[in-house]
């Protein structure tokens, strides 16, 4: 009976270590959790062109967390960053390569109620002092960027296109974007912004209205050549009245001179002749014999004469 009862405290005592030996490891493993824990969650980094807000229970502190490594209570504190550096809000009109973002397209309506679209690059940065500002007032940044910055882009881009016609906008691109400028820089401060530059890298017109200019360009291409053959028709005939009218000329002045001298005459026939001397046919002086002279033997000294009509 003694062994029996020896046997079942043995065996009490070896359940009782196991238990307590799980129990450690519990334990262990709980501290060692909340010891990872508290070091991941103390400690945190902020980059180099980054601040941050810690907030104790959503409270705001009062401190803002500057570049480098920082502290923070785990669990009960959380950190909010914010990029002080250059952000470029980019609307780049990809909507036609099947970019369906958000940013893929920024339209507007002209003065002429055309609509276009505009690729436009907005650089603006928060001061770092202002962050605690911003966090209070809009929230996040990514809140910040969507919800109060994008916006007022957008705004502003309608505002100033609807002061062009669709035909001023091609051509005056640099006081579009200008005024773009103007318009957000006030805007922007407002929100405790701040704006660097404003780029419009492309305006996108209406297909209708490129295809009229596309036919405007044909027609004045057609007008112009059809322009530069009637110069040219034009100045062919007055190339030939003008000839014509030097050999009008030209005959009256011959004219003139043969008038007043009849030697001019035999200077043209000398000009004309070849150099052949003709025959010539002679009536022999109421003879009824003809006589043929051959005019080159004649100068020669020979005279050759032919009875063509009696004795």
């Amino acid at each position: 009976m003694a062994s029996k009862n020896y046997g079942n405290n043995y065996g009490d005592e070896e359940v009782g270590s196991e238990k307590k030996l799980i129990k450690k490891i519990v334990t262990y493993t709980i501290l060692g959790v909340l010891l990872l824990i508290f070091l991941f969650g103390t400690f945190f980094t902020i980059q180099a062109g980054e601040r941050g807000v810690i907030t104790t229970f959503g409270k705001p502190s009062e401190r803002i967390a500057e570049e480098g490594l920082n502290l923070k209570f785990p669990i009960i504190q959380h950190v909010y960053k914010y990029n002080v550096k250059t952000i470029p809000i980019n609307f780049d009109n990809k909507a036609g390569t099947g970019d369906k973002s958000e940013y893929s397209s920024l339209f507007s309506f002209t003065k002429d109620q055309m609509e276009i679209q505009v690729a436009i690059v907005v650089n603006y940065h928060i001061q770092p002092t202002d962050v605690m500002n911003v966090y209070q007032t809009y929230g996040t940044q990514n809140y910040y960027n969507l919800n109060v910055i994008e916006p007022i882009i957008r705004e502003a881009v309608k505002a100033e296109s609807a002061k062009f016609n669709v035909a001023e906008m091609a051509i005056e691109r640099e006081t579009f974007s200008n005024n773009i400028h103007k318009n957000l820089a006030s805007k922007f401060e407002a929100k405790k912004a701040i704006l660097e530059s404003v780029y419009v890298v492309n305006i996108e017109l209406p297909p209708a209205y490129k295809d009229s200019i596309d036919k405007k360009m044909i027609a004045e291409q057609d007008a112009l050549a059809a322009k530069n053959k009637l110069e040219q028709v034009t100045f062919e005939a007055q190339q030939k009245v003008a000839e014509a009218q030097g050999k009008a000329d030209a005959m009256k002045l011959e004219v003139l001179a043969l008038s007043q001298n009849s030697q001019i005459l035999e200077l043209r026939m000398i000009e004309k002749w070849s150099g052949n001397l003709p025959l010539v046919v002679s009536n022999g002086g109421g003879s009824s014999a003809n006589t043929l002279f051959d005019i080159s033997k004649l100068m020669g000294g020979s005279i050759t004469q032919n009875s063509t009509g009696g004795n």
